[in-house]
């Protein structure tokens, strides 16, 4: 159940971020009705791991500080990637003026380093 209510969970923010402003206006009750199943699922996600034998994220881990601040790095790290990953190329494209293939080339050492430091 736990792992269906994080499926669940993970579609809707997925669903509400991708279509709000793009497919949907802001104001859809459509699109809000998305946010609202998904904070539901949420607590039904956090309800069935506290009664777990063996839960996907044991909940006792949040009471852990240095596991709280590892996992918000981490997370700040992984927007700041994905932003540069997601916009670096287009930046290149349109402000730099390369063609799509040159952006490519001139992200390759970025990438290359990224590369080599998650195997470190």
């Amino acid at each position: 159940m736990g792992a269906g209510f994080l499926a669940a969970v993970l579609t809707c923010i997925i669903l509400f971020t991708s279509e709000g402003g793009a497919i949907l206006p802001w104001n859809s009750p459509q699109l809000w009705c998305t946010l609202a199943l998904g904070l539901i699922c949420l607590g039904g996600f956090v309800y069935e791991e506290r009664l777990a034998a063996e839960p996907i994220m044991p909940l006792s881990l949040f009471r852990e500080r240095t596991f709280v601040l590892a996992e918000l790095i981490g997370f700040i790290v992984e927007c700041a990637l994905f932003g540069a990953v997601t916009f670096l190329p287009l930046y290149l494209q349109v402000v730099k003026g390369a063609t799509p293939s040159q952006a490519g080339l001139q992200i390759t050492p970025m990438m290359a380093g990224i590369l080599f430091s998650s195997i470190v």
